[in-house]
């Protein structure tokens, strides 16, 4: 399991994503020439993310998410990472409706969950010449590795959907566009959310209790909260948490060792989930992003060490 905890005060979070905004309107209107930025879901969003303090709690933890889920993306914008991909794909990941009960049914998080897979591995694998997100497959590494994004929705489709992505890189592989491939499936969205705050809200007063006591003379709430949330012994515990949270859906459904095609070494999972930590005076917001796999068992003992290897490579924190 590897894992990655991110911390912004809401300043910071309004910075970022209007950076985004800027970006993406930049680069699509290359093509789109019409293209108003102001006209879709993404300026709701910024309008939210500006008046946070006067929305309920459920809708700033709501906003938070998706604030945290797109800013990723910047990196495509603001570094030298080369990407293959198309604008209308691009276009696909901010279009949709602005609705917190249907989030999870939109097709944007598909297309948003495999441009941010595609960077993990711009970001991870340094020898990586090239990364395509254009043509059937939802990612091609230098010509060789197929990779099958799946965000899914419900714990129930968990099996039927790696079904569908191992058949669609054999389909890759016989198509002589890869010669083998990984799946990767996004299960953020069967975590707990209320388990996962419950914990952490226990945790969180736990530890400012202990950094009371250790440091007398820090009497700002913020400061508390900040030093908590890059506490080392803080993140594994939460992350430790996360990791079981995630198995445990997984091998629920899909029971261990999972069967997989000659064609299909290895299932990567992600998660990415939100909390906020929080005293009387201040919140601070935390994303968590999550990693474990599941390599197929029948391959060699070198090539399992250096699939495990190459996933250990991909970048968790974007």
């Amino acid at each position: 399991m590897s894992s990655s905890n991110k911390t912004d005060t809401i300043e910071s979070l309004k910075e970022s994503f209007n950076s985004l905004l800027n970006n993406l309107e930049k680069v699509v209107l290359e093509e789109e020439k019409n293209f108003d930025i102001r006209r879709t879901k993404m300026w709701k969003i910024k309008k939210d993310l500006d008046n946070f303090q006067a929305l309920k709690y459920e809708n700033q933890l709501y906003l938070i998410k998706l604030i945290y889920k797109y800013k990723q993306i910047n990196r495509i914008f603001i570094s030298n990472i080369e990407i293959e991909y198309e604008i209308k794909d691009l276009i696909e990941i901010i279009g949709g409706s602005y609705c917190q009960d249907s989030d999870n049914k939109h097709k944007y998080n598909h297309y948003l969950f495999e441009f941010t897979t595609a960077l993990s591995f711009a970001l991870g694998l340094e020898e990586a010449k090239n990364i395509s997100m254009v043509g059937k497959s939802d990612l091609i590494i230098d010509e060789e590795i197929a990779i099958e994004c799946k965000y899914i929705s419900s714990k129930n489709k968990l099996k039927a959907r790696l079904s569908e992505a191992s058949k669609q890189i054999n389909t890759r592989v016989v198509d002589k566009e890869a010669k083998f491939g990984f799946v990767a499936m996004n299960v953020s969205e069967l975590i707990n959310q209320d388990k996962l705050l419950s914990f952490t809200d226990f945790l969180v007063k736990r530890f400012i209790k202990n950094y009371q006591l250790i440091y007398k003379k820090v009497d700002d709430p913020l400061t508390i909260l900040k030093c908590i949330a890059s506490d080392n012994n803080f993140e594994q515990i939460v992350s430790g948490y996360l990791s079981s949270e995630m198995e445990a859906v997984i091998y629920s459904k899909i029971p261990a060792p999972i069967k997989m095609s000659d064609n299909v070494k290895g299932i990567i999972f992600v998660s990415q989930t939100q909390i906020d930590i929080h005293n009387d005076e201040s919140v601070l917001p935390i994303n968590i992003r999550g990693r474990t796999y599941h390599l197929n068992h029948d391959l060699s003992r070198e090539e399992y060490h250096e699939c495990g290897l190459m996933i250990h490579k991909l970048a968790v924190g974007i």
